[in-house]
């Protein structure tokens, strides 16, 4: 997954491995064998990568299709989109911290209910 991945990611750039391979700071043929799964990256430059391409190691990992780095609970709980709701920031940073709630926990819980919201709509829409 990882080696499709990086080849689609560059030719969507339309880069070559080898501009790649110094961007990375590798040889060329370290780079083509991340892309055919011959080798892995380090944890670092797995990192790097995604960094550059803005894109989640997750996503590199197959583990998710939303090439979407992870957000911050900051930028999912701004003072705007709160003061919708009729919240303040300080009252969710405040319960977040209380309850040793972490920012990516946060994001995780958010996305549940989301998707659990998404789901019911589906099955009320289906109803109609």
């Amino acid at each position: 997954m990882l080696g499709e991945r990086l080849a689609q990611l560059r030719k969507e750039r339309d880069l070559t491995q080898e501009q790649l391979a110094k961007i990375f700071n590798m040889s060329r043929s370290t780079y083509a064998q991340y892309e055919v799964d011959r080798r892995h990256p380090d944890y670092n430059t797995l990192k790097m990568i995604a960094e550059y391409f803005n894109v989640s190691t997750d996503y590199l990992l197959g583990r998710t299709d939303d090439p979407s780095p992870r957000k911050d609970v900051r930028d999912v709980f701004t003072p705007e989109v709160l003061a919708e709701h009729g919240v303040e920031y300080a009252e969710v940073s405040d319960y977040l911290k209380k309850n040793g709630i972490t920012d990516r926990e946060a994001v995780e819980m958010l996305k549940e209910i989301d998707d659990f919201r998404k789901r019911m709509i589906a099955k009320y829409v289906e109803k109609s």
